[in-house]
């Protein structure tokens, strides 16, 4: 991978990345050895320099232009312009890069903290 670190410390412009995936979480439930997601597909963000594509678990899309609007109010996947028609594409290859459904975490225990709760099962 690339590190942001040189972009988000302010000593860099630029990320050598072309994109950045951002992944939301959710309820989810523990069977004893594994976390098991409530839903099979995690809401996520692509972005990429200057337009950003939203997936969500309810088959909502949206793409945003972050440079003219920072408060994503005006989704543009209805009638993009040619840049971001352009820019749309390659952001929706990386989506199709991606399985369709989440697989569940696996994770190794970490030894019991004394800041730990216990869970009631």
């Amino acid at each position: 991978g690339h590190s942001l670190a040189d972009v988000l410390h302010g000593t860099a412009t630029r990320s050598p990345r072309d994109w950045v995936l951002s992944m939301g979480g959710g309820e989810a439930t523990f069977d004893g050895e594994r976390v098991i997601p409530e839903k099979g597909f995690a809401d996520r963000a692509i972005c990429g320099e200057r337009y950003k594509i939203i997936y969500t678990d309810n088959g909502t899309t949206s793409l945003f232009d972050i440079e003219k609007d920072p408060g994503e109010e005006y989704n543009l996947l209805d009638n993009p312009p040619d840049e971001a028609a352009q820019a749309l594409e390659k952001l929706e290859a990386v989506a199709r890069s991606f399985p369709e459904r989440d697989a569940p975490p696996r994770y190794k225990p970490n030894p019991r903290q004394e800041w730990d709760l216990s869970v009631k099962r």
